[in-house]
């Protein structure tokens, strides 16, 4: 359509918004076609005016924590330590099912290395049995770090080819929901999330940066999974 010999009144009607956005909802797919436009205008106005925020306490990270679990479209990444059934509850673990129900991925970094038998003289923790599967010495963590683990197993056999456990040997702490954002700060967000005066003072940002999401979602994936390093399987098995 040339704009130059058109009826003005005709060219102002057909770049008229709420008439466009009419003839739009008449469309057999319009309503699936303004959806997809306006999440595609949600991200380019994410990637252009990212939102950078404090996160302050347990509390706070415990609700990104849950707005990940429950808003994720496709994954959810998280990297914590230990895996404590103070923070991984029922109430989490039911969380995650339901992203599980959704389709989604998920994807869990976990394990420190001062607790992997074979990294450290004082491992004696996490054992890695030759098939690649962990064993934890429930009698050696005697607080309870990784009291969660056996539930996260169950949870793997229920759904193996979207919850992955991957033994990263870290100490770094971080959520990504999708490309939507992702929270970097100091709290165990799977090992502890009681706000009390002897709790420790806590702190993170939430950013929806695509570049920062882009560099954990690389750094997550290219991490090697520990518990298929032969050297590990000979040195925990060796006793």
């Amino acid at each position: 359509m040339s704009l130059i010999n058109s009826d003005p009144l005709s060219v102002q009607s057909s770049l008229n918004p709420l008439l466009l956005l009419d003839k739009l909802v008449d469309h057999p797919n319009g309503v699936e076609l303004l959806r997809q436009y306006q999440e595609f205008y949600q991200q380019v106005q994410a990637d252009q005016h990212p939102v950078i925020e404090t996160v302050k306490g347990r509390i706070e990270s415990r609700i990104i924590l849950i707005d990940a679990l429950s808003k994720a479209k496709e994954f959810v990444i998280i990297s914590s330590p230990w895996l404590s059934q103070r923070s991984l509850d029922q109430d989490i673990l039911l969380r995650m099912t339901a992203l599980l129900d959704r389709g989604c991925y998920l994807y869990i970094g976990w394990g420190y290395s001062y607790d992997i038998k074979g990294i450290s003289p004082y491992g004696k923790i996490i054992n890695i049995f030759p098939s690649g599967e962990c064993f934890i010495n429930m009698t050696a963590d005697t607080a309870g770090h990784y009291s969660a683990f056996p539930k996260l197993q169950e949870l793997r056999k229920r759904y193996p080819e979207q919850l992955e456990l991957k033994l990263t040997g870290t100490h770094e702490k971080y959520i990504l929901c999708d490309h939507q954002f992702a929270m970097v700060g100091s709290h165990n967000v799977l090992s502890s999330h009681e706000s009390s005066l002897s709790a420790p003072r806590e702190m993170g940002v939430k950013t929806t940066d695509q570049s920062v999401i882009a560099d954990l979602i690389e750094d997550f994936f290219n991490a090697p999974d520990l518990k298929y390093d032969p050297n590990l399987v000979s040195e925990a098995t060796a006793s």
